[in-house]
Formats: structure tokens, sequence, C-alpha cells
């Protein structure tokens, strides 16, 4: 196998839209290495949390990641994605 220092091109990734569940410290870990190496667009990331707005409110200033508080549904959110990740 080859070491991932090796591989070039573009990541299978960074076409697809990912979903988190929970809004917590291991979602923003991801959400911010992701974004951090611009392995996809912060409009490429969902995050879906049943309680505290003002953490939706931060993630998305800080990520720009999609949550309901941008006139997206859960549904619309969990329909969009390629990927979902529960955290």
């Amino acid at each position: 196998m080859k070491n991932s220092s090796e591989f070039t091109g573009p990541s299978l990734i960074s076409k697809m839209n990912l979903c988190f569940i929970g809004a917590g410290s291991i979602a923003q870990a991801i959400n911010q290495g992701i974004t951090d190496n611009h392995l996809v667009n912060g409009d490429q990331l969902s995050i879906i949390n049943r309680s505290n707005i003002e953490r939706l409110q931060f993630l998305h200033r800080e990520y720009g990641v999609q949550t309901i508080l941008q006139d997206c549904t859960v549904d619309d959110l969990i329909q969009k994605a390629d990927i979902i990740i529960v955290c």
C-alpha cells in the first residue's frame, strides 16, 4: 500500500457532502481538520444538533457549515449528505 503522502490529485471526499449528527468536540475536530486541509468546502459540510443553538452558530461562523439555522431542515441536510457521521 502506498504511503498517504504519495497520493496525488483530488481526493474522493472532495466531491462529497458530509453531515455530522452531533455538534460536540469530536465533530468540531473533524470539521477543523477537513477545512484546514482544504478537503471540502464549508458548504459541503452540515451539522445537526438537537439543542444548543449557540454551538451551531459558532460552528457555522467558524467553518461555514450548514445547519438548520440557514433555512435548512434536518431532512434537507440528511438527504443532501453522501456520508453521515455520528459524533
